[in-house]
């Protein structure tokens, strides 16, 4: 694209011209400007070139040429680039300031120019932080919503590589509710080699996994159809499973003091092993102190 060649003061004087018939006021700020960005700058007024825009020196020019084309977007883009490169660009800072006032919107854009002013020009973060939180109250982000599964099904993944597939079982007390409970089941259904609790086939049977079930839900649900599963025993077996999987002290001990509860509860040597050879303190059930007391010095 060719243009008239005119002279350094002459297009000086046609982009102050332009400044003025828009009411901006930019005479000592353009007479001060270097001939190549004179020469950006009356090609952006003049003649509407917008080719060097991503790489101007000048980006408070290009606030003021979107502005007045009413393209604010882009205005919003140049004057936050001109407060980025001066922090006390009092041209850009009040454009965006009185704009944002009249279209406090976008809290984001405005915590943006926060960032930048917070360390150099506290003065002009107080007053754009006012409008940040008056934007936020007005206009409340969306909160992310993060389904609770990913990290169970972060560590099924990590125990399945790392070949630790009992671990798989413990992950299965995290799930509080039907719907973590069915993706956690729809997941493990496909492990080779994992074998389900009966408090899993339980579960299966009582929820519907509606019209995309798997195949291997299905045929767990046509196998046990018919099938009564006592609700104790499952109880009973989940926390059986829970401290033969685990080798943690801690939870062998919630796991005896939940099984003596149990009136099908028979322990096994290796438990009664476990409950003389681990401390319980005095808020513990009596049956644990009783099994202490009855089976002292049996090896």
């Amino acid at each position: 694209m060719k243009y008239i060649m005119l002279s350094k003061q002459s297009k000086q004087n046609a982009i102050i011209k332009y400044l003025s018939k828009n009411d901006f006021d930019g005479d000592i700020c353009v007479k001060e400007l270097k001939e190549k960005d004179v020469n950006e700058i009356y090609d952006l007024y003049i003649h509407n070139d917008e080719r060097v825009n991503t790489k101007t020196t000048n980006p408070g020019y290009y606030g003021v040429y979107y502005k007045i084309n009413k393209q604010y977007d882009n205005m919003v883009l140049y004057y936050t680039k001109a407060i980025s490169k001066n922090q006390k660009d009092d041209g850009a800072l009040n454009e965006l300031y009185d704009y944002w006032e009249q279209h406090s919107d976008v809290p984001s854009k405005i915590t943006q120019v926060c960032d930048i002013l917070e360390k150099e020009n506290q003065t002009e973060f107080n007053r754009f932080n006012k409008l940040r939180i008056l934007s936020l109250k007005n206009n409340p982000e969306p909160k992310i919503v993060i389904d609770p599964f990913n990290k169970i099904n972060d560590s099924i993944e990590t125990f399945i590589k790392n070949n630790e597939l009992n671990k798989i079982y413990e992950l299965y007390d995290k799930c509080d509710n039907d719907e973590l409970k069915k993706k956690y089941l729809t997941k493990v259904i496909l492990i080779p080699n994992f074998e389900l609790s009966k408090i899993m086939i339980h579960d299966i049977m009582k929820m519907d996994f509606g019209d995309n079930v798997l195949t291997e839900i299905n045929l767990i649900k046509c196998m046990y159809a018919g099938y009564r599963i006592d609700i104790q025993n499952i109880e009973l077996e989940k926390f059986y499973d829970k401290y033969k999987r685990s080798n943690d002290d801690e939870i062998k001990k919630d796991c005896l003091i939940k099984l003596v509860s149990f009136s099908d509860f028979k322990p096994t040597k290796e438990m009664l092993n476990d409950i003389f050879r681990l401390e319980f303190d005095s808020k513990s059930p009596p049956e644990i102190h009783m099994i202490k007391s009855i089976f002292a010095g049996i090896k």
